[in-house]
């Protein structure tokens, strides 16, 4: 006889089956040069320069990938020290990434992702 749950291993953990990371991977998109330190200059009265440094958050991702349909997942990659890092953001729906991959040099921040 079948079960209605998922099998799992000797370990408990869930297996999934390929087609289904598969399409798990499909939906996901790769967000390369991710700007994590912004620099913004401000000039006072006597000309002095202040950085502002200021690091995006998986939240402003979020919210600048909604647009193009629901995410289920999205993940920092990188060093954290670099200025530049990326992220893994999956979609609910192939359409969700496939609308994603349409702002390939769009500016995020300061910099045109890839």
């Amino acid at each position: 006889s079948s079960s209605i749950f998922p099998a799992t291993s000797a370990s408990g953990i869930t297996a999934i089956s390929n087609a289904q990371k598969a399409e798990e991977v499909a939906r996901t998109v790769y967000v390369g040069n991710v700007n994590s330190q912004v620099h913004i200059n401000i000039l006072d009265p006597k000309l002095i320069q202040l950085a502002i440094r200021k690091q995006i958050s998986t939240e402003q991702l979020i919210n600048f990938f909604a647009r193009c349909g629901p995410i289920t997942y999205c993940r920092m990659a990188g060093d954290e020290s670099h200025p530049s890092r990326f992220a893994f953001i999956e979609f609910a729906t192939l359409t969700g990434a496939q609308a994603a991959m349409l702002l390939n040099g769009t500016t995020l921040l300061d910099r045109p992702i890839k």
